[in-house]
């Protein structure tokens, strides 16, 4: 079931969290406390196992309950002590079976972390939403703009001589080069000269100072 909603932010994850501690009663307390009177009575009214058995993590939009007949895709089952190296395995798995079961982990694991933190309420809808919008983006393929133009070096006019500069600006360290070159219009090498300048911060300085460098060479 889905339940339309809780009363208080208690934190709640599994099945085993609404039942009396080693028992497989119900804490008839903590679920009225937690859901709509609605709900409350719903999940009272489960069955309960008669023999002890692990949670598992379930959909409640898919009628099997089980994420991987989410996004079409059917995952094979894991070596619980390889299974991180079996979902980058092409011959186990496609890239994009791979790109899917890493996206629904990642949402889930940074979902769950906000919601222990108590940054954010345990949002399941969003979590599932936020891991079809990433693979819709996985999917979407790569288009080429018809109106780039590509940049190529063009010869100066006769008699004349092109001066091309570029700047460089490591921050961390405060530290920048300035480089130039010079050809002809023939496009033959003329020279070339680089830089270092300390105590640097700002990339449009460098490149200034590469310009002004080229002028003066």
């Amino acid at each position: 079931m889905k339940p339309l909603g809780r009363m208080t932010d208690d934190p709640v994850q599994l099945v085993a969290d609404l039942m009396l501690q080693n028992t497989n009663q119900w804490d008839v307390e903590k679920v009225q406390r937690i859901f709509l009177p609605l709900d409350a009575a719903a999940i009272l009214n489960m069955p309960r196992p008669r023999t002890e058995q692990d949670d598992f993590w379930a959909w409640a939009w898919d009628k099997t309950s089980i994420f991987t007949d989410l996004f079409d895709l059917k995952m094979p089952r894991l070596n619980p002590a390889t299974w991180s190296w079996d979902v980058l395995d092409a011959d186990i798995m496609s890239k994009r079976e791979a790109a899917i079961v890493v996206s629904v982990m990642w949402t889930i694991w940074g979902s769950r972390n906000s919601y222990n933190h108590g940054d954010v309420k345990y949002q399941s809808l969003r979590s599932v939403e936020l891991v079809d919008e990433l693979i819709k983006s996985l999917e979407i393929p790569a288009q080429e703009d018809p109106s780039a133009v590509v940049q190529k070096w063009a010869r100066p006019a006769l008699g004349w001589m092109k001066l091309n500069t570029d700047g460089a600006l490591n921050l961390q360290d405060g530290v920048a080069g300035a480089g130039i070159v010079a050809r002809d219009n023939t496009g033959n090498f003329v020279t070339a000269e680089c830089r270092r300048y300390d105590h640097i911060s700002d990339p449009s300085t460098v490149e200034m100072l590469a310009c002004r460098d080229a002028v003066m060479l």
